[in-house]
């Protein structure tokens, strides 16, 4: 690969050095304060991050978007929350070889 490279192309290349350190700074502080927030959890974020393909940023996730408290869930005999809230899926009849929708019933493309 050949090419010229000149001061114009060094500045930008600082430009964009230097905003990446700023977020790459901006980050560790945000995970710091993270951190800080869930070392109450420390063991449940350990516990999930144990999970394969869980990480503690992705233990940080599942703590935020589901609390941490399982009894609001209930128990395995009682109904899922909101499942009577779920509609039913009609499907379309089914006609012809393998399976092929027939004209009409509302697969992609057919009206």
């Amino acid at each position: 690969m050949h090419g010229l490279v000149t001061d114009h192309h060094r500045q930008l290349s600082a430009t964009l050095l230097a905003q990446h350190d700023a977020l790459e700074r901006d980050l560790e502080r945000l995970e710091a304060d993270i951190r800080e927030r869930l070392a109450p959890y420390q063991e449940l974020v350990d516990r999930l991050s144990e999970i394969p393909g869980f990480g503690p940023v992705t233990a940080w996730t599942v703590i935020a978007e589901l609390g941490v408290d399982a009894k609001v869930f209930g128990t395995r005999s009682a109904p899922p929350v909101g499942a009577a809230y779920v509609p039913a899926i009609e499907r379309a009849p089914v006609s012809g070889a393998m399976g092929a929708r027939a004209r009409g019933t509302g697969g992609f493309g057919g009206a």
